[in-house]
């Protein structure tokens, strides 16, 4: 029904609605993470998982170089591969390498070597980076791969999504770790990546940022015209 839920949103809100294709989100979304970041010169890869879709962005400064979206998320490997919460040794494997397998025509573009830093934007990867605060050794604000370890082994110890029961996760995403965990873990093994830091920055700053640039070229344009007669 996506044609009546479009019809409908564009008669309520009184204006169009434009629906992005996932490299386009991805490029919106690197290009919020990059204007919250300090400036410098060295390339970055922004990864962003969500619910449904996985983001994949390499950019220097705030010039977006390569940019990929794949249809796994927290909740469709949840579903997929926990389906009744269920979470054994053999599962939490299939679900990284499934990660692995359907990034690795692209892996090499994002791969470490590529770029100085990493990020991690919005959902999943905000989850995350509460619970590790929580864990030996974790730090505010970084996933790292140790900490991932520590989350796989606390994971596999409850056995069940209804026996996860970690400081810093909220009741609702409980039913998604098990997949928005084998996600991040396998990005992470595909890509080289040690740690990640999270930032505020995500696809809704991209779009405003976005826009406000096409309001000021705009309002430039009228007064460069203005300025002509």
């Amino acid at each position: 029904n996506r044609q009546i839920f479009l019809d409908e949103g564009q008669r309520i809100l009184g204006c169009p609605i434009e629906v992005i294709d996932g490299e386009e989100e991805a490029r919106l979304i690197y290009r919020g993470v990059a204007q919250l970041l300090p400036p410098g010169a060295q390339r970055r890869l922004v990864v962003d998982i969500g619910g449904r879709s996985t983001e994949l962005c390499l950019g220097q400064q705030r010039q977006v170089l390569q940019a990929r979206s794949f249809a796994f998320g927290s909740v469709t490997w949840a579903l997929r591969h926990f389906p009744d919460g269920e979470l054994s040794a053999q599962a939490l494997s299939q679900a990284e390498a499934a990660v692995a397998d359907i990034i690795a025509p692209e892996a090499g573009l994002f791969a470490a070597g590529q770029w100085s830093h990493a990020y991690g934007s919005s959902g999943t990867a905000g989850a995350i980076v509460k619970v590790l605060a929580h864990a030996p050794g974790g730090t505010a604000g970084w996933i790292t791969r140790q900490g991932l370890d520590w989350l796989h082994a606390q994971l596999l110890r409850a056995g069940h999504v209804d026996r996860v029961n970690m400081d810093g996760l909220k009741e609702e995403l409980r039913p998604m770790i098990g997949g928005g965990m084998s996600v991040m873990r396998g990005i992470f093994s595909s890509l080289g990546i040690e740690r990640m830091r999270v930032t505020h920055g995500a696809l809704r700053h991209g779009v405003l940022y976005e826009l406000a640039h096409k309001l000021d070229a705009q309002a430039k344009g009228r007064q460069r015209q203005s300025a002509g007669t």
